[in-house]
């Protein structure tokens, strides 16, 4: 059997997790790495097929670096189920990567912006109230738009190559779920790691956002001369010091705010749930 490394057809992927952000997909790459069928990316997120694709296939294949012959391969990025905010994702990864198999984990959308909300905040790359956000961010509902992202992947895979999974199940019968993916890939179900069902917290960070003086201050010191001469420690430490826990009341979405995330949110869950069957998740009712 010639070895992988003698062409990338032999080394790449079999599958990829593509999203959704803030829907499980930390966890769920975590059990599957710790199957000794599978070998996960390291790290988790490549964003080659989002942000990194110029970088070329050599430069891909180091993210695989020390997996066996007789492993399934797969990697995990969200970023690659943000479109049209991130485009052409399906059709790098169909040419590069061939009939390879596509993971989808959906979470109840509005409870999934909430959380992607709190990440960005967290980041610093969103400062706006929450109700604010939504409406004049529209990265938040195009990554809640399961069916739409789906049906980019559906123009360059096969359905028999897409498995749709529901971030609550994977919370509430890990188990299940696992023992669902491994058929799909083709692993062993029986081998069951004991990471399986433990708690994964998402960033593992408390989630924060910026105090009231912190811009500005930022902003005064980017425009003097001192800037340079700050130790990086000490910026370190003001920028902890300058932020505050994010509440529950900033996540909270009043009555409009809702209603304006059912009205543009419904009729993408609709055809998800048409398309999925009985396998629909049960929030998609309530849309």
């Amino acid at each position: 059997m010639p070895s992988w490394r003698e062409g990338f057809a032999e080394m790449r992927p079999d599958f990829v997790i593509v999203g959704a952000a803030k829907a499980g997909t930390t966890a769920l790459a975590l059990f599957l790495g710790d199957h000794p069928g599978i070998f996960m990316s390291q790290p988790k997120e490549t964003q080659f097929f989002s942000r990194d694709f110029n970088r070329g296939v050599a430069w891909y294949e180091r993210f695989f670096d020390g997996a066996r012959e007789d492993q399934v391969r797969g990697e995990a990025s969200p970023q690659y189920s943000r479109n049209p905010d991130i485009p052409n994702v399906p059709q790098r990864m169909a040419a590069v990567l061939g009939d390879s198999k596509v993971i989808y984990l959906v979470r109840d959308p509005i409870e999934r912006i909430q959380s992607h909300y709190a990440h960005w905040v967290d980041l610093g790359q969103e400062s706006r109230p929450i109700g604010s956000a939504i409406r004049e961010n529209p990265v938040f509902l195009n990554a809640s738009r399961y069916w739409h992202q789906i049906s980019c992947y559906r123009e360059y895979f096969t359905d028999d190559r897409i498995l749709v999974l529901a971030s609550e199940e994977l919370r509430v019968a890990p188990e299940q779920t696992y023992r669902q993916t491994c058929v799909f890939l083709g692993v062993d179900a029986e081998l069951r790691p004991d990471s399986v069902g433990r708690q994964v917290h998402v960033g593992g960070v408390t989630r924060s956002r910026p105090g009231p003086w912190l811009g500005p201050a930022r902003e005064l010191l980017r425009r003097s001369n001192v800037a340079p001469l700050v130790p990086a420690g000490l910026k370190s430490k003001a920028h902890r010091l300058g932020r505050r826990p994010l509440e529950a009341k900033d996540l909270h979405l009043d009555s409009e705010d809702t209603d304006y995330l059912r009205r543009e949110l419904s009729p993408d869950v609709a055809r998800l749930a048409a398309w999925l069957g009985p396998a629909a998740p049960a929030w998609a009712s309530r849309y």
